[in-house]
């Protein structure tokens, strides 16, 4: 699959709305809000909905019916993400450590500390390390799961990542013998995967080799 940044940056969030029509379920009223969400914020890009409970609509004078659809919301979304700067990580070295010691109580399997990794922030980092955990189809299925069951439970899902920049990096741990760890993001990989998204930004830390057996 070619990555979403062959594609013309013009063409990016209908490319994202066929997605989320095609494996998301949505039908000719979210389709059409998103597009409404997404033209109501391309005249004047500062003036984009805001997730306020109080407002009854945005500045633009959109009924309260439209507003309130999640795909009005998703498209306004996707346009603010698509109009800002990609985001990552300080690159002080201090400031990565914080960033995943954070995570590590959680999901550090105690084999190595995080200040014994060596760790770097990188904007664009490829998928294919994620390979070693599951395959792309693995992915794209465990995402789409994990979408339904939101859903289901009555909470919004994964929409988003779809539609919008992924923008927060992932967190991950690339051991010296090939085993990934992902610590923080499974779910923005499975977006990516299923976009057919080449890279995403990420924190990576490589773990010291163990001590040779005497």
């Amino acid at each position: 699959m070619g990555g979403e940044r062959d594609l013309d940056a013009s063409a990016l969030p209908e490319h994202r709305l066929a997605i989320a029509a095609a494996h998301l379920g949505w039908g000719p009223v979210r389709v059409s809000a998103f597009r409404a969400g997404l033209a109501a914020t391309e005249p004047d890009r500062e003036r984009l909905y805001r997730h306020d409970p109080d407002a009854d609509h945005d500045e633009a004078g959109l009924p309260v019916a439209l507003v309130d659809s999640l795909g009005y919301r998703d498209g306004a979304a996707a346009r603010e993400a698509a109009a800002m700067p990609p985001s990552d990580l300080p690159g002080a070295d201090a400031l990565l450590l914080m960033e995943a010691a954070s995570h590590y109580a959680e999901n550090g399997d105690g084999d190595f500390e995080p200040d014994e990794a060596d760790w770097s922030c990188e904007a664009t980092s490829p998928l294919d390390p994620f390979l070693a955990v599951m395959s792309r189809e693995e992915w794209v299925a465990w995402f789409l799961d994990e979408h339904r069951a939101a859903v289901e439970a009555g909470r919004p899902g994964y929409a988003d990542l779809i539609l919008q920049d992924i923008r927060d990096p992932v967190i991950y741990v690339a051991y010296p013998d090939g085993r990934v760890d992902v610590w923080d993001g499974w779910h923005r990989i499975g977006a990516a995967m299923l976009k057919g998204a080449g890279t995403l930004p990420a924190l990576v830390g490589v773990p010291p080799a163990p001590a040779p057996t005497p």
